[in-house]
């Protein structure tokens, strides 16, 4: 009987020692069942910490619809001098043109600049919202559009002596300096980094060339903007910068040519075209592909040619539609840029935003062995983002 009940003993002690450990193993389990949050990665697959999330504030962007540059085949092959591309956050900054509509503070603005290039001190006509300054020959005219924020200058200045000037960053560095005198560069959003220029020859027809033959007479400047690509989030990060271009690889923000000592803007300044575009307070945050995706893009035949310049040819004029054997890019050049279209157009809805693209860059080889300059751009935006691909 003794025996029995230490048996039971025995057991129920048993018992009570698993039934603790089951008790304390479930009391575990649940706590860390209750603390634990898995992490659900973002809709949109960007988690890198660097860099902000997207808000996709503007919804889906319409794609761009830009045409190729003719060529004489399109079968060409398309390579890479090394292997690896430079670094790209996932995320860039998408801003939207504001509506055109007249600045009324502009108009005295040019009534100032008129004075500045020493026209007549007010317009000596207005006609369809278009302000004309002049000198008493006619031989200088600024004309300010109004409602379209289109500025234009011309001088009919011929028998141009030699430029004195051969250094081109000091004639892109003067070309800027006429452009806060004409209180244009406020924000600094002109810079040389982003702008170039071409020692040209210009000839009384108004026609440029930039064959080293003839006596170089001007200088003709494509000045681009520079805007913020995307801020980190991180303050030990750089803040990206972006330039910003035209359609026509040779068309600026600013265009602009400068003669003599690129000094004096009332005698230095022959020529002068710029289109403003402001842009809304919000910016979108979207996610974009890889560079090594945009590459696979061009190989596709879904990338643009932007441009395709023979080296040593006169850049100005149209030469003739080459076939090209092989386009090589140079990996380090490649870049992220925005296009701004010079017009906001309500028929060609994507005219209404900056957009971006990797812009990759390099030299062709055409068939008869002649060397040229190439610009391929990708639409860099996550395809989903677009509404009418």
């Amino acid at each position: 009987m003794a025996s029995n009940l230490t048996k039971t003993t025995k057991s129920v002690k048993k018992f009570l020692i698993y039934f603790a450990i089951f008790v304390i193993i479930i009391i575990v389990a649940d706590y860390f069942t209750k603390s634990y949050v898995p992490i659900t990665p973002p809709s949109n697959g960007i988690i890198n910490s660097n860099y902000p999330q997207p808000n996709i504030a503007f919804m889906q962007i319409p794609s761009p619809q830009i045409k190729n540059l003719p060529l004489g085949n399109s079968l060409a092959k398309i390579s890479k001098n090394q292997i690896k591309f430079p670094d790209f956050p996932p995320v860039v900054n998408i801003y939207k043109l504001k509506p055109e509509q007249e600045n009324f503070y502009e108009a005295n603005r040019a009534r100032t600049l008129a004075s500045l290039l020493k026209l007549t001190s007010g317009e000596t006509k207005t006609i369809n919202n278009i302000m004309y300054f002049e000198t008493m020959e006619k031989d200088r005219v600024l004309s300010f559009d109004k409602a379209q924020r289109l500025w234009n200058y011309r001088s009919s200045n011929t028998n141009l002596s030699k430029l004195s000037i051969s250094q081109e960053d000091t004639l892109i560095s003067s070309g800027i300096s006429f452009l806060y005198q004409m209180e244009i560069n406020n924000s600094d959003a002109f810079q040389k980094n982003v702008s170039t220029c071409y020692l040209t020859y210009l000839d009384n027809q108004g026609y440029y060339s930039n064959n080293s033959t003839n006596i170089i007479n001007s200088a003709k400047l494509i000045l681009n903007k520079e805007i913020d690509l995307i801020k980190p989030v991180q303050n030990d990060l750089p803040l990206l910068k972006a330039p910003i271009k035209r359609i026509d690889y040779l068309d600026g923000i600013v265009n602009m040519t400068i003669i003599n000592q690129g000094k004096d803007i009332a005698t230095d300044m022959i020529y002068f075209n710029y289109k403003v575009h402001d842009y809304e307070n919000t910016v979108g945050i979207y996610p974009i592909i890889t560079v090594s995706d945009a590459y696979d893009k061009i190989q596709n035949n879904q990338g643009f040619l932007y441009r395709l310049t023979e080296v040593g040819s006169n850049i100005f004029n149209n030469n003739p539609i080459p076939t090209i054997n092989e386009f090589k890019i140079n990996v380090e050049n490649t870049k992220l840029i925005y296009i701004e279209s010079f017009d906001s157009n309500n028929l060609e809805p994507w005219t209404k935003y900056l957009q971006p693209f990797f812009l990759f860059e390099g030299q062709a080889q055409s068939e008869n062995n002649n060397l040229y300059s190439f610009s391929f751009i990708v639409p860099a935006l996550n395809p989903a983002n677009y509404s009418n691909l």
